[in-house]
């Protein structure tokens, strides 16, 4: 697994990266993906931005995106705490009239 160089685009800027044969095609899909963020991003910005301005605003609406569906996919344990707890009121209540 050697670390070649290949060239990606942000922009139409070109970078050079170091991938293996077999982290390639992520590579691809990620700088694709990056890209995109950053052409909408320009397109809606009310000022021109540099590069700079605009890589820092795509880390940032990515990370918040990340933290987003992180947050989304744990499950509320409080409210899984909240309905054991009713459920058992309920079951001792059944147990009590019973």
């Amino acid at each position: 697994m050697s670390n070649d160089t290949h060239t990606i685009y942000l922009l139409s800027k070109p970078f050079q990266i170091k991938a293996t044969q077999e982290e390639l095609s992520n590579l691809q899909q990620t700088a694709s993906y990056l890209d995109s963020v950053l052409r909408t991003i320009k397109q809606t910005s009310r000022k021109p931005a540099n590069f700079e301005n605009l890589i820092l605003t795509a880390a940032l609406n990515l990370a918040d995106e990340l933290l987003q569906i992180k947050n989304a996919s744990q499950p509320d344990y409080q409210a899984i705490d909240d309905r054991l707890e009713r459920l058992k009121d309920k079951m001792a209540d059944v147990l009590v009239e019973a």
